[in-house]
């Protein structure tokens, strides 16, 4: 991080084949981001967690990605922070984007997905639509992950056991695989 914010950003440009959309997504992104346009020649380094977010964010974003990964996006931010970058995730999903989003504020994630898994151990225990989800006593302490539906992924009504390694923690194994049935 020892590079400016555009540096940064032009970073995540870097597998692109076709460069002549750099100075295109690069605007995007200051779009998206009004606080890294005004940083950008900001050593990256001394940025705030929450600018460091963003530019996270906008670094994936340089790579026109299809579907976007975030992990805990709300992790350690300010309040003020947090609903800003909630109001762009939203944001990009209206425009099209596909996210899957690991998040443990069950609210937060709850306004932006279509579609919610709960996860225990790394196994999908209670996959459902969201406004299902609300309330549910299971969905308060766990890890969401939210994703479109697809037929890789359990339906909406199963569960998935994971069997119990030696140390007591489920744990899924080539010879012991995580076993799905409908609820």
């Amino acid at each position: 991080m020892q590079q400016s914010v555009e540096k940064n950003l032009l970073l995540g440009a870097t597998p692109l084949a076709d460069t002549s959309r750099i100075a295109h997504l690069l605007e995007r992104v200051y779009a998206v981001f009004p606080r890294l346009a005004e940083r950008r020649k900001q050593q990256a380094g001394t940025m705030s967690g929450g600018e460091r977010q963003m530019l996270a964010v906008g670094r994936a974003l340089m790579n026109e990605p299809k579907l976007l990964l975030l992990d805990e996006p709300s992790l350690g931010l300010a309040p003020a922070v947090i609903e800003s970058m909630y109001e762009t995730i939203v944001r990009l999903h209206k425009e099209g984007l596909t996210l899957l989003l690991a998040e443990q504020s069950v609210d937060l994630a709850l306004e932006v997905a279509s579609y919610g898994y709960v996860l225990r151990w790394v196994a999908a225990c209670f996959p459902a639509p969201r406004a299902s989800c609300r309330g549910t006593p299971t969905c308060s302490a766990s890890t969401w992950a939210w994703a479109e539906p697809s037929a890789s992924l359990p339906s909406a009504g199963a569960v998935c056991e994971l069997p119990a390694s030696a140390g007591g923690r489920p744990r899924a194994s080539a010879s012991q695989p995580c076993r799905c049935r409908a609820l």
